[in-house]
């Protein structure tokens, strides 16, 4: 018998995926119903058990870990707890260190700021490291028997996979795991990603999912005063009256935020509200303050108070005044933490944030507020991510009245405001007809629709998966020299020069007779690699002379000026099959080493 507060994300983990069993990894069938393969594969035989999760935000998927971890913790083996960010292994090392050190489990954090437990992390003298990406392949090109004990390797936000400057870093972690420790067990979390087979695929994982928001979602549009939504989990239709047609003018956004957010601040509710920029997160946060009456936030005042004195903190004094703050790339970590910490204490209430950092805002607020961004599209998935902010009130928050509060209050909205008609056909035709299409088909159906990569219609076309090239991972063998001087398009003409550089032009090479500007640090790379042309530069090598004494972390900035110089060459030259992969061929990251350039020293000239 099982708790009956597990999460349906939760129940399907512990029910069908034995995320309590130690030791299953060639045992479990994910799908108690469906027959195991009668003749498996070495590969089957031999790949670690490892799941990928993928679930709404604030759905369960941390306990998942954390039951995983559990389990290996009592066979004395070691779990590691990979994150993204820095503050995000903060969060989850405090989260952890409270419920778990009274147990006896000896919990460490290390990120490129906290290297007090790099020793005991070497020396595998813990149980639980959470670490942030670029600390953990540190550990693993300089320490390579680190994961001597270690059995159970958790990487949390693992979507985030989908921005290149994280691309590489995460596909080198994973491939040197999969050389070095086959056996080792990997759980991935993620939100809602649209490449979700080829993740599958690259993990070698079973996949777990569910659409299920821990309370229920209420999706909809605000026209004219009535919010009409559809309910996420029971696809139940309904409306609610959130203020008068006469109270706003047509057209006009200004209006129709401005009675809104005074609704849910006369219901005592929280709200946060997205914008693409950080000029208008802070703009519609001044704005609020002078049309709205939010309570004082008096203890997150007295705080700001007593930090250092910066521009944002003069203007989040000013906010607090109406229980109002916005949250952007523009603050400190030390002003965001404090505005995390009196949104959960019900203090504020109302934080106008950026699109870009909502994988930042680790809160629950009851309404989240979307702004039609003309600058860049948010897909299906991206809405569903933030989407999952919404939900019932922090349960931190004491408010008595939720106490006596009924079941049917405890929902969060996702809310588009339609100041015009025009707003109003947008968001249906591109949103809502969507959410029109689940409400007729099984979970699983829609799942296999959104989350593959297979577009969600009634007549899918072919399915397409996303994935960053896994060649910046996985180089292919030195090219043979009588293919080094083929031009990298459709035309078999040869070059006598492939590469030239002048290093009185740094801020320029020539590369197939295009010129390629380049930043300074990214000639200086290129430079030094052709300078060593054919041999695998180490990381260290690179940094010593190119950063100096900086951290060991910065070797990250190597691969992403990798990443960005192929693609500027791809951009001059053509983004064809051909081009791609002789251009990575020739700007190789070779896991776990280094980097180099390939090409024979007869095609580079440097002037």
């Amino acid at each position: 018998n099982y708790s009956p507060y597990l999460s349906p994300v939760q129940k399907k983990a512990v029910e069908h995926y034995d995320i309590l069993n130690y030791n299953n990894s060639d045992k479990t069938n994910p799908n108690p119903n469906s027959n195991p393969n009668p003749n498996p594969s070495p590969t089957t035989l031999t790949t670690p058990n490892n799941l990928l999760v993928i679930s709404p935000p604030s759905s369960g998927k941390t306990l998942i870990a954390e039951m995983a971890v559990i389990a290996h913790t009592l066979h004395q083996k070691k779990a590691i707890y990979l994150v993204p960010f820095p503050f995000m292994a903060e969060d989850k090392y405090n989260h952890f260190n409270q419920l778990y050190t009274s147990f006896g489990l000896d919990i460490v954090i290390s990120s490129q700021n906290q290297k007090e437990n790099d020793k005991k992390i070497t020396d595998e003298n813990y149980d639980l490291a959470v670490i942030v990406y670029e600390k953990f392949n540190y550990f693993l090109s300089t320490y390579p028997d680190f994961l001597k004990e270690l059995s159970l390797l958790i990487i949390d936000e693992i979507q985030i996979i989908n921005d290149y400057q994280k691309a590489c870093l995460l596909k080198s972690i994973i491939n040197v795991i999969r050389n070095k420790k086959p056996d080792l067990k990997i759980i991935a979390l993620s939100a809602f990603t649209s490449n979700c087979l080829s993740l599958k695929n690259f993990l070698s994982a079973r996949l777990l999912t569910s659409l299920c928001h821990p309370a229920e979602l209420r999706k909809g549009i605000v026209r004219e005063g009535v919010f009409k939504y559809t309910e996420h989990n029971t696809k139940k239709r309904g409306k609610e009256v959130f203020f008068k047609a006469k109270a706003v003018r047509d057209n006009c956004f200004e209006d129709y935020l401005k009675e809104t957010v005074n609704y849910f601040i006369h219901k005592n509710e929280s709200t946060l509200l997205f914008f693409p920029t950080c000029q208008e997160a802070q703009k519609w946060a001044f704005c609020l303050s002078s049309h709205t009456n939010g309570p004082r936030a008096n203890q997150a005042i007295d705080e700001f108070y007593q930090i250092k004195d910066t521009f944002s903190r003069k203007n989040l004094l000013i906010l607090l005044e109406k229980g109002i703050a916005y949250y952007n790339s523009n603050l400190t970590r030390k002003e965001k933490k404090l505005i995390e910490t009196y949104v959960r204490k019900g203090e504020i209430k109302v934080v106008c944030a950026t699109t870009s950092l909502a994988i930042e805002i680790n809160l629950t607020f009851k309404n989240v507020i979307l702004q039609n961004n003309h600058r860049q599209s948010l897909s299906f998935i991206d809405i569903e991510n933030i989407g999952g902010k919404a939900g019932i009130l922090n349960k931190s928050i004491k408010d008595k009245t939720r106490n006596r509060a009924s079941k049917k209050e405890k929902f969060g909205r996702l809310i588009f405001l339609a100041h015009n008609k025009l707003q109003e056909v947008i968001f249906k035709k591109f949103y809502f007809n969507l959410i029109d299409y689940y409400c007729q088909q099984e979970e699983e159906i829609f799942v296999e629709n959104c989350l593959m990569g297979k577009p969600v219609t009634r007549n899918p076309q072919p399915e397409t998966c996303n994935l960053p090239p896994t060649s910046c991972v996985s180089p292919p063998p030195r090219r043979d020299k009588t293919n080094v001087g083929v031009l990298l398009n459709t035309n078999n003409q040869r070059l006598t020069t492939i590469l030239e550089i002048d290093i009185h032009r740094p801020d320029r090479i020539i590369f197939m007779g295009k010129n390629i500007e380049v930043t300074a640090k990214e000639f200086s790379l290129i430079h030094l690699l052709a300078q060593h042309n054919g041999q695998v530069m180490s990381y260290e090598d690179i940094i010593k002379k190119l950063w100096g004494a900086e951290t060991e972390a910065i070797y990250t900035r190597i691969i992403q000026h990798i990443y960005k110089f192929r693609k500027n060459i791809l951009d001059a030259i053509g983004h064809n099959k051909i081009n791609r992969e002789k251009v990575r061929d020739i700007f190789k990251v070779v896991p776990g080493r280094g980097v180099m350039l390939n090409i024979n020293d007869t095609e580079i000239k440097i002037n």
